[in-house]
C-alpha cells in the first residue's frame, strides 16, 4: 500500500521501518496514489461561504435546512453510500436542489 502510495507511514519502532519510510517518499516522489494531489484543482468559493459540510445535528441525521449551500449537499450525499439522510428526495442523484 505504501508503494502504491495508498497508505501513509507513521513513525515507530519496528524492524522494516526504514523500507516502510522509503517505500513513501518513492510514493510522494512519483506522485502516485494519495500524492497525487494538485492543489490548484481545488474548488474556490465566493462571498465567503464554505463549501464544507457542516457537522451533524445531534440526533446526527441531516436535512436539507441543515446546509447553506447545494454543494454542502451534495457533498454529505457523495460522502455517503445510499442516501442515508434522504436528501436527494427523487432520486436523481442531486442532492437538496432547492437550495442555492
Amino acid at each position: 500500500m505504501l508503494e502504491d502510495g495508498y497508505a501513509r507511514f507513521y513513525d515507530s519502532s519496528f524492524s522494516n521501518r526504514s523500507d516502510f519510510a522509503d517505500a513513501e517518499q518513492q510514493a510522494q516522489l512519483l506522485s502516485i496514489g494519495l500524492w497525487d494531489f494538485d492543489e490548484t484543482t481545488q474548488s474556490t468559493t465566493t462571498r465567503g461561504e464554505s463549501d464544507d459540510v457542516p457537522p451533524p445535528p445531534p440526533d446526527g441525521d441531516y436535512d436539507c435546512s441543515d446546509f447553506g449551500t447545494q454543494a454542502q449537499a451534495q457533498q454529505a450525499l457523495d460522502q455517503t453510500a445510499g442516501d442515508p439522510h434522504r436528501l436527494d428526495g427523487n432520486g436523481d442523484s442531486e442532492a437538496c436542489e432547492s437550495l442555492p
